[in-house]
């Protein structure tokens, strides 16, 4: 009689254990919704003002057609409208950096100095390239994974 008091009671923490293991595994996936994660809210600031502020980076020639092209590209797929500025990669990536630009488009070789301080898509395309190459890419806030992998989406279809 004792054996069968026995059985119940472990196949009744058994029981318990399952059931608080699945609402644990339920609770944390609940909260993944949000993965990647913008610490900045790039995507929600673009989605919700409707504009995708860019900024091109000026080679003396005035704005190259690529570069305008991908940013145009980058805004419809958002569905928003670019407000676009140009200038040197030093003065836009620092207003990129203070959340006044939310993404930068141009040249970038891939062993880039300022790859440390902001996170580049892979080239246009998604071609591989040599470190000291320059290619078309786009550059955003370190950190904004959410907003990085939608515009490495755009940068790497292969449509113009």
């Amino acid at each position: 009689m004792n054996d069968s008091l026995l059985d119940s009671t472990r196949w009744s923490g058994r029981r318990v254990a399952t059931l608080l293991c699945a609402l644990a595994l339920s609770l944390a996936l609940a909260g993944c919704d949000d993965y990647p994660r913008d610490p900045e809210r790039t995507t929600e600031q673009v989605r919700d003002s409707g504009r995708l502020r860019a900024g091109i980076i000026a080679t003396g020639k005035g704005l190259e057609e690529g570069e305008r092209a991908l940013t145009e590209r980058i805004a419809t797929a958002q569905n928003a409208e670019s407000m676009i500025e140009s200038g040197s990669a030093e003065t836009l990536l620092r207003k990129l950096r203070r959340g006044e630009l939310d993404i930068v488009v141009g040249y970038f070789a891939g062993d880039s100095p300022w790859k440390r301080k902001v996170a580049f898509t892979k080239p246009k395309g998604g071609a591989r390239s040599e470190s000291e190459v320059s290619v078309l890419r786009a550059a955003v806030r370190r950190g904004e994974n959410r907003w990085l992998t939608l515009v490495e989406r755009t940068v790497t279809e292969d449509g113009q």
